[in-house]
């Protein structure tokens, strides 16, 4: 399994929360699209039309999947393996759905969103050993 922690966090590195403006993809911070790239594909209407997310911490996530996509085929093939295990999973799903659901009410409260690591013990939490593994790649 690929080691999913050398990527970088969703957190602020100042005195305010992140924003999607931070993740953009700029002339000095791009990986796989520059900012020219990024307008011409039309990544930000991309972005609108499936962004069906209930946190803040999870519109950054999916925007920062759109704006910096993953080049390791084995890191994307375990977080499909990861999602289709939720998919097929329904007390699992409906577990972090109402984790989520809980998260974004509160959310708004803290300075910072909610970091992904604290969903990632939660689903520890809720989950049995043997699922924990490919759930920890989804984020």
């Amino acid at each position: 399994m690929t080691d999913l922690w050398r990527n970088k966090f969703i957190q602020s590195d100042g005195d305010r929360p992140t924003s999607m403006e931070d993740i953009r993809p700029n002339e000095s911070n791009f990986s796989v699209l520059d900012s020219k790239t990024f307008g011409a594909i039309e990544a930000e209407k991309l972005f609108k039309v499936i962004d069906r997310t209930q946190t803040e911490i999870g519109q950054l996530v999916l925007f920062r999947s759109i704006a910096h996509p993953l080049v390791d085929a084995s890191v994307l093939q375990q977080k499909q393996a990861a999602l289709m295990e939720i998919e097929s999973d329904p007390k699992l799903r409906d577990a972090l759905m109402q984790y989520i659901a809980e998260s974004a009410k509160h959310e708004k409260s803290v300075k910072n969103p909610v970091h992904p690591i604290s969903l990632n013990l939660a689903v520890m939490v809720i989950t049995s050993t043997e699922m924990v593994p490919n759930l920890l790649l989804i984020w």
